[in-house]
């Protein structure tokens, strides 16, 4: 919950600044709102290794459910309390991908317009956009959080929740939520925060 956490507020913030930014590949060419397609020996590919290399990724699937419900209940579920299921959850695609070069799409597979769970793949979205933001001096990374971020309503309805609700919370900087290392203490979507990956003393972990 903490990780997920730390990405959902940061994300929140940022992304809307960022939505109208000019994306400009190192050729010049600027994509727009529909991508063009080259093909990958005009791009500089080699055609049969950029397919082996497709072929790869494909056969790399995880042994994982597809049924993200049923991975929920065997993985985090299976050793953490209070592990039900909060909100919605959707089956995993098919293997997918898409390879961009100067701003042409070199290559694609698999369902690139389906909406799917992220999960830990928002780290890498994550750090570029607050890159990004850092760079254009719309966040200072050892600024506190909760000035930036209002308070937020729960799903799928509620009263609006401060994210930062104690004195301590609120000297949590971008640092130490992008680090993983800001400890957060309250309560977010009916849990406790001591729920996530507790240790093996309850006790000690509620009262902390």
């Amino acid at each position: 919950m903490a990780l997920v956490r730390s990405r959902v507020l940061a994300l929140l913030v940022i992304i809307p600044a960022l939505a109208a930014a000019d994306v400009r590949a190192p050729s010049g060419h600027v994509p727009g709102r529909t991508w063009q397609h080259m093909p990958p020996a005009e791009a500089g590919f080699d055609p049969a290794k950029l397919q082996a290399a497709i072929d790869f990724a494909v056969s790399a699937e995880s042994k994982r459910p597809r049924d993200m419900a049923e991975d929920q209940r065997t993985s985090f579920g299976a050793r953490e309390p209070m592990a039900e299921i909060v909100g919605p959850m959707r089956a995993r695609g098919d293997m997918t991908g898409v390879i961009v070069k100067d701003g042409y799409i070199v290559a694609e597979w698999g369902e690139p317009d389906r909406v799917d769970m992220a999960h830990s793949v928002t780290k890498s979205f994550l750090s570029s956009v607050i890159g990004v933001a850092s760079d254009r001096g719309m966040i200072r990374v050892d600024d506190p959080v909760a000035p930036y971020v209002p308070p937020v309503q729960p799903y799928p309805k509620g009263e609006l929740f401060d994210l930062f609700p104690t004195p301590r919370d609120r000297t949590i900087t971008w640092d130490d939520m992008l680090r993983q290392t800001s400890d957060w203490e309250g309560t977010l979507w009916g849990k406790p925060d001591w729920v996530d990956r507790p240790g093996p003393d309850v006790e000690k972990n509620r009262t902390r």
